[in-house]
């Protein structure tokens, strides 16, 4: 879902907290919160991960703002994907980060390169998938379904991943 929401009592009431992708906030929020929408692509277009935060108090949602969180990739990242280039492996990010972080992320590291693309998710043809170095916004659904795709088309899959939402990939993975 890309939130999540949490209730809360405190002196007889209670109020919604939320927290998450900015879209999704947004949306839950209600409103178009332009310029809080430029400054999370912005920040994601520096690599930045970023989620909006909301309440809900007597009927009443507002957005109360993002949460910025760096999250550099580590030092030896672009050096071990240059190596696995140089195996001949062929890489993808798979996140459910934001496109403009991804991608940012991607380049920094070397999996992004030259006419590579980077999409989201929702945009995903698992038919076509040559040409895609970075997947953004994705579920743990779509991971699996990237896995199995390249599974498919006889390609020997392993990945790496640190969330919950990553297990059913890595299971799927060889």
């Amino acid at each position: 879902k890309r939130m999540m929401t949490t209730t809360h009592a405190r002196e007889g009431s209670t109020f919604i907290a939320a927290k998450g992708a900015f879209e999704q906030i947004a949306r839950w929020a209600g409103g178009e919160h332009e310029r809080l929408r430029a400054e999370v692509h912005a920040l994601g277009d520096l690599g930045y991960r970023v989620f909006a935060v909301a309440r809900e108090a007597d009927g009443h949602r507002e957005m109360l703002g993002a949460v910025v969180l760096e999250d550099p990739i580590r030092a030896d990242a672009a050096d071990a994907v240059a190596a696995c280039r140089a195996a001949g492996i062929q890489l993808m990010l798979v996140t459910g980060d934001q496109v403009a972080t991804a991608t940012t992320i991607a380049r920094q590291a070397g999996v992004l390169l030259g006419e590579q693309r980077a999409i989201l998710a929702s945009a995903l043809d698992l038919d076509q998938l040559e040409d895609v170095a970075v997947v953004a916004r994705a579920s743990h659904q779509q991971k699996e379904a990237i896995v199995s795709a390249l599974q498919d088309r006889g390609e020997v899959v392993a990945m790496t991943g640190d969330g919950v939402n990553d297990a059913a990939a890595l299971r799927a993975s060889h």
